[in-house]
């Protein structure tokens, strides 16, 4: 299958399967290049393997094709035979023109661009979607903190996000715990245990960031007990992640 030669606007971006190219290195071109979550990385390997190929993304023109020579670099410098290519979306078929994406209603309101095609939803529809969010937020599920800081996060640039650290002495370990539970108190969006997979490793924000066979992965809260003298000890909290708004 060859690169198409229309000048559409859109290009879905293919990868073709290959038994000889490692699961790995294909999980990283899809995440690292291509830009898919993990958990989508993992579940376009199993498309591939089940329909030999799967389409890895639909974006503008410009943007498909800087994706495609940077893929294609990184897989003739592994020295792999992993075949990508792209093929045009037909017009109109990404988006009805002047029909809501959602409903199929006509309106020629709400032109947003969602990961980087440009899609049409109406009113009712934001709407909609806007009073549900809050129900959508507390039951969205994610393998790794990458996902959600991704999810959290869309629309920001990673360069504009700033992460600041403070440090405190150990025996202070409880009186941290103690502020940081009525500091989040109020009903953060979100809250994830993480798994410290190198306890030499300081896990800090640009970590959590990570993607590929390094992402940081989700894991039930835990804590240790900290005697402070008194008759129950005050759980603290080993590795956690709070999402939250402004």
């Amino acid at each position: 299958m060859g690169d198409v030669q229309s000048k559409a606007d859109l290009l879905r971006i293919v990868l073709l399967n290959d038994k000889d190219t490692p699961e790995d290195f294909v999980v990283e071109l899809l995440c690292l290049v291509l830009k898919r979550p993990y958990a989508d990385a993992i579940k376009l390997i199993d498309t591939i393997d089940k329909q030999g190929h799967a389409i890895c993304g639909t974006h503008p023109r410009d943007i498909a094709t800087k994706m495609l020579k940077a893929a294609r670099q990184r897989i003739d410098a592994a020295g792999h035979r992993l075949t990508i290519t792209s093929e045009a979306v037909a017009e109109g078929s990404e988006m009805p023109d002047g029909k809501c994406r959602l409903c199929g209603a006509f309106s020629n309101e709400n032109r947003l661009t969602l990961r980087g095609v440009p899609t049409l939803v109406c009113e009712d529809c934001i709407s909609e979607v806007t009073n549900n969010l809050p129900e959508v937020t507390r039951a969205k599920q994610f393998s790794h903190a990458c996902d959600a800081l991704n999810w959290h996060f869309a629309g920001i640039p990673r360069d504009q996000l700033v992460a600041t650290t403070r440090q405190f002495p150990g025996h202070m370990r409880a009186d941290v715990q103690v502020a940081v539970d009525r500091l989040f108190s109020t009903s953060p969006l979100r809250f994830f245990g993480i798994y410290e997979q190198h306890r030499y490793e300081t896990l800090t924000f640009a970590g959590l960031t990570r993607d590929g066979r390094d992402a940081q992965a989700i894991a039930p809260a835990q804590y240790h007990d900290v005697d402070v003298g008194e008759d129950a000890p005050v759980k603290c909290l080993n590795n956690g992640l709070w999402l939250c708004r402004d």
